[in-house]
């Protein structure tokens, strides 16, 4: 049978020759290498196929191949070729690869002798299953590297239920499974070199499953008192917590390699758990069980010693004496659902000073409110050693005053500094004069939501607040609203009004987004004077031009008629070498300026399609996908189909730390890959998929799971000046801190 890989080396520079109309000089030299990794008696020999990757392919190319010995090839810049081995007895390491520059390069490729494996299944009633399929397992990277190739492979059954098939010959820790059935593993598995190892019978037990490994850096997993639970979470009856606990509970031991799975398992929605004496319990939750398959935790649960978080309140009290309110979370993993376990909830003392037993390493949401209930304090901390435990949470507040006013006349409205739903919501009602006063959390921007009933207004706006005071020692704060209007409405190819279509307007104070009406109506009110420019799509298929317009304060424009074209296509699939990626999450963007075009997921075949306006040109995705980095792919804007090939390689976390100026806003950060300009809104989307969420900057930002490459962070005071640059390289599994400083 054939070996399918499903951890290829990542796409590097190379490849072919004997090129129609090449000359010499214009060919890269590429050197393949070929190691033997196991002692074997046989010689090997034969050949590597050499096949181009492209549209328009030149001919297939056969080299001969001897072990000892290099082959070079001279190959075209800028082509892509998949590599093949043909060797009696061996296998040869294979991958896709791209010819650099004109500069000689080698290529090392490694090569197994070939052994065979072998077993039987139990005969269950009815047919026998076609075949097994076997996969050799990649343990966590803190067990250490693996010394084997990864993948997996058909091995037909017969029919007296006897089946094998060839693997590299080396030592694995391999899963057998038939589909329907609960898979087998098997530990420590030696294939010997042009031999035969057998393995026993199968027995073949319908249901579902659930598996993973459990590992930690902080002690050495006990198989004798480790274990792992599993919880069904979507009981609603009556039931206590404890007592659905114990109904619906299932505990394993731990194995020896830190490996556990549960057998015959229900579908439906779980929470899992793991604990050993000594570390700290963790749980996952959301873990989805469907019918006849096994759901194998992508990332290990992880053990960790507990610690203490110390917190201390400053000041120990608010403004009127009362104590605080003190809420902290420990937030679980991203998936089907976030687990998260509040380790405290209740009045702080009024010393300030709280301890919060049972911290592990990982990120915390800290809320502090008041006697009243007013949250103040809304803050996300990350815990990685015994000194990011101790924290100091200052808990400032500000006196403010303002008015509130449309067209230059008094408003009474209610406003929301925050939010109305926002983590932390601030709400004021003004007066008839529409004056308002009171306290706030000492920030330097806020969004203001504002309503007012006559007249209807309901608006959105960023607020600076001053940094000096009043002579009375508040802030002075007025929310100047304009009493303009555009309306339009929305048509397609044939004049037809659409109705149901998204209109955006986009101006100095963001952007707002409407749908229109049954008569393809739309209208906009109170937005910031100046230059703004509308435009339409439906459905993102269809798309309108963008109209640039100048309204004033009082201005009343319209009615505007946007008209809505087909949309062009954008055609891609996600892939990794053993077959497509389904729910990698895709960005479309343009260079230099890293404008977001669009966002969308792949579909089970790992295909998707971007429809973008006529107007606009992508030339640039983002791509990352569960398992898999983040990572950027600039294209040329004439390509209509993409092909992307994803490598399983670990990710790095890129930590930023910022000063005062990017917090208040009089600094934009922008954050680069590679050359490339990243979209922050494509930074922070990522990280939520990893259970990072961020609404506003912060003192340190981190973004998690990023493809390894040269990443550059500035701070931007205007469109022609930056402040002093960070930058370094973010090697795999690693962290890159980069500190920014503001003007002096």
């Amino acid at each position: 049978m054939r070996w399918r890989f499903v951890d290829w080396l990542p796409i590097v520079g190379l490849l072919l020759a004997a090129t129609a109309g090449a000359t010499p000089s214009s060919l890269t030299r590429v050197v393949l290498a070929f190691d033997l990794k196991v002692d074997s008696p046989l010689p090997p020999s034969g050949f590597v196929v050499l096949r181009e990757v492209a549209e328009n392919a030149r001919p297939e190319m056969r080299v001969s191949l001897e072990v000892g010995k290099e082959v070079a090839v001279s190959l075209p810049p800028g082509t892509r070729w998949e590599i093949r081995g043909t060797l009696a007895g061996f296998w040869l390491e294979g991958r896709t690869i791209l010819v650099g520059n004109l500069s000689p390069t080698t290529e090392r490729f490694a090569m197994w002798p070939l052994g065979r494996i072998a077993g039987t299944v139990r005969r269950p009633r009815g047919t026998l299953p076609q075949h097994v399929v076997v996969t050799t397992l990649a343990a966590p990277i803190l067990r250490g590297p693996t010394a084997f190739p990864r993948g997996l492979i058909n091995c037909p059954i017969d029919s007296k239920g006897a089946w094998s098939c060839e693997l590299p010959a080396t030592r694995y820790d391999l899963g057998v499974s038939v589909e329907g059935y609960v898979p087998q593993y098997l530990w420590g598995v030696q294939v010997p070199a042009g031999a035969t190892v057998a393995l026993g019978q199968y027995p073949l037990e319908r249901g579902a499953s659930v598996a993973g490994w459990v590992i930690s850096p902080d002690a050495p997993l006990d198989p004798r008192h480790s274990r792992v639970g599993l919880t069904f979470a979507s009981l609603t009856d009556d039931l206590t917590a404890a007592d659905r606990a114990r109904r619906t509970r299932r505990e394993v031991a731990i194995s020896a390699v830190g490996f556990f799975q549960f057998s015959g398992v229900a579908p439906g929605l779980y929470d899992l758990s793991a604990a050993q004496p000594g570390l700290a319990e963790t749980r996952v939750g959301g873990i989805l069980v469907q019918a006849a398959t096994e759901s194998f935790l992508r990332e290990p649960l992880i053990l960790h010693k507990p610690r203490v978080l110390d917190l201390n309140l400053e000041p120990p009290v608010d403004p009127f004496d009362r104590p605080w309110t003190l809420r902290v979370i420990r937030a679980g993993r991203p998936g089907p659902a976030f687990d998260a376990e509040t380790l405290y909830d209740r009045v702080a003392p009024r010393s300030g000073e709280v301890q919060v037993a049972g911290a592990t390493p990982g990120f915390y949401s800290i809320d502090v409110s008041d006697a009243g209930g007013q949250r103040v304090l809304a803050e996300r901390i990350e815990i990685l050693d015994p000194e990011s435990a101790r924290r100091t949470l200052r808990v400032a507040q500000v006196a403010i005053e303002g008015r509130v006013s449309l067209g230059g006349e008094p408003l009474p409205a209610e406003l929301w500094f925050g939010g109305r739903k926002g983590r932390i919501s601030v709400p004021f009602m003004t007066d008839t004069e529409g004056r308002f006063s009171g306290l706030l959390p000492d920030a330097p921007t806020w969004l203001v939501e504002i309503e007012a009933n006559s007249p209807s207004v309901h608006v959105h706006r960023e607020v600076r607040i001053p940094a000096t005071r009043q002579t009375d020692g508040a802030k002075r704060i007025d929310l100047k609203i304009p009493a303009n209007r555009l309306s339009g409405r929305v048509v397609d190819e044939r004049g037809t009004p659409v109705e149901g279509s998204e209109v955006g307007l986009v101006g100095s104070d963001g952007s707002q987004v409407q749908r229109t009406g049954g008569e393809g109506t739309f209208e906009f009110r109170n937005f910031e004077a100046g230059p703004i420019e509308v435009s339409a799509s439906f459905k993102r298929e269809t798309f309108s031009d963008q109209v640039q317009l100048t309204v004033g304060e009082q201005d009343e424009v319209g009615p505007i008629e946007l008209h809505l074209f087909p949309g062009k296509k954008l055609d891609f699939a996600v892939r990794d070498p053993g077959g497509p990626i389904a729910g990698a999450l895709v960005f479309a963007a343009v260079l230099p300026s890293a404008s977001l075009l669009g966002q969308t997921r792949t579909d089970a075949q790992g295909r998707a399609t971007f429809r973008l306006p006529r107007d606009l040109e992508a030339n640039i995705l983002f791509v990352g996908a569960p398992g898999f980095a983040l990572r950027s792919l600039p294209f040329e804007p004439s390509e209509t189909v993409h092909d992307v090939l994803l490598a399983p390689e670990s990710g790095g976390r890129l930590r930023l730390t910022l000063p005062e100026k990017a917090r208040t806003g009089e600094l934009v950060l922008e954050v680069f890959v590679d050359g490339h300009l990243i979209p922050l809104t494509v930074l922070r989307r990522w990280a939520q998929t990893q259970g990072i969420v961020a609404t506003s900057i912060e003192d340190d930002l981190t973004f998690p799971s990023l493809a390894p490459g040269r990443y550059r962070a500035c701070l931007r005071a205007d469109e022609n000046r930056a402040e002093p640059c960070s930058e370094g390289t973010l090697e795999a599994g690693a962290d890159l801190n980069l500190p920014l400083e503001g003007p002096p």
